[in-house]
């Protein structure tokens, strides 16, 4: 699962809304972009640009932990 987070302004500290995606193509489609912007924005390698100003997006990481058993 992938996070968007829309912001309302350049700065980012006023939160508009938060989605939960699929993929990174699902996120392309809502923010106008192609999915190869989006991944690259994601790992860093280009710098926000049009709607990619006035958002974050992070991969979601499920944490399973492991069972130990109760001793007694």
């Amino acid at each position: 699962m992938w996070i968007l987070i829309i912001y309302g302004n350049k700065l980012k500290n006023e939160i508009i809304k938060i989605y939960k995606f699929c993929s990174i193509k699902q996120i392309s489609y809502v923010i106008g972009l192609t999915p190869r912007q989006i991944s690259n924005y994601y790992h860093g390698l280009i710098l926000p640009r049009q709607n990619l100003i006035y958002v974050d997006i992070y991969k979601e990481w499920i944490f399973i932990a492991p069972y130990v058993k109760k001793s007694g």
